[in-house]
């Protein structure tokens, strides 16, 4: 049995990761006001909590607590705008990403894909207008991590973990911002 204690430090753990998460997504916020305030003003309002709601039931899916924490900072970029937020990649809404999913679980079923090609947990946010998508890994593809980051290749299927989980995400956006290193040309 856990004892109280226990109980008490991982839940101050998870305050802090959110916290943290949070000032990570003031410090990119403030980053695109300053130095792309073209991009700024593509950025959606902040998801509400029924719209979150009701994409985790078109998804079949439970978003987690990081991935819901993204949306209700902003809920993607107007949609069907391919002002890019870092390399070629858009930052999807909700909407699309409902689409893009349930395209994909579609035609992974419908054309038979190898079990490793596409799985049900991975939720596209950013896109690349092409068919391939940065995607949240709900169920740990790989390493039985979940929540890590990977890349979706819709030609060759291959995949690349790419970070670990959306905090390390958010930290490489930010210093590629400080840097001058999204590589959007």
């Amino acid at each position: 049995m856990i004892s109280h204690f226990a109980i008490t430090i991982i839940l101050l753990r998870e305050m802090v990761k959110t916290m943290q998460t949070i000032e990570r997504l003031e410090q990119i916020e403030k980053w695109l006001e300053a130095h792309r305030p073209d991009y700024h003003a593509l950025l959606q309002a902040p998801a509400a909590e029924n719209e979150i709601s009701e994409a985790e039931e078109r998804l079949h899916v439970q978003l987690s607590d990081a991935f819901k924490l993204l949306y209700q900072w902003h809920a993607g970029q107007r949609p069907r705008e391919f002002t890019p937020l870092l390399f070629n990649l858009t930052f999807m809404t909700l909407p699309e990403i409902i689409e893009a999913k349930e395209s994909l679980d579609h035609v992974a079923e419908f054309d038979q894909w190898k079990k490793d090609s596409w799985w049900p947990t991975w939720i596209p946010f950013l896109d690349n207008g092409g068919g391939d998508y940065l995607c949240f890994d709900l169920g740990g593809f790989k390493t039985g991590s979940a929540e890590q980051i990977l890349w979706f290749d819709h030609e060759t299927h291959e995949h690349e973990i790419v970070h670990p989980n959306l905090d390390d995400f958010l930290d490489d956006l930010y210093r590629r911002m400080l840097n001058d290193d999204l590589n959007l040309g």
